[in-house]
């Protein structure tokens, strides 16, 4: 994980994010190119080293790739809300 800061980048850990934060997300997947882009997400919870997101701004391109991926996972899943391991 990244944190934008005034000098540029830096490394941090999922520790570092509380609930309410605001996040930019890049979702790498296999087989898929190239990432999806989450512009703007805000984090709901934090367990290292896993934090969940609610998706609030994806493009459509983007939020039809992820539909996509929920159709053929045999379990429901809810596409504005992602638990990411970071």
């Amino acid at each position: 994980m990244l944190e934008s800061v005034e000098e540029g980048h830096q490394l941090i850990t999922p520790g570092h994010l509380r609930v309410g934060d605001t996040v930019t997300v890049q979702l790498w997947l296999e087989d898929e190119e190239p990432f999806i882009d989450i512009r703007l997400a805000v984090v709901t919870r934090v367990h290292t080293p896993w934090i969940t997101v609610e998706v609030i701004r994806v493009s459509p391109h983007d939020r039809m790739r992820l539909k996509r991926i929920a159709m053929s996972i045999e379990e429901p899943v809810h596409i504005d809300h992602l638990l990411i391991r970071a």
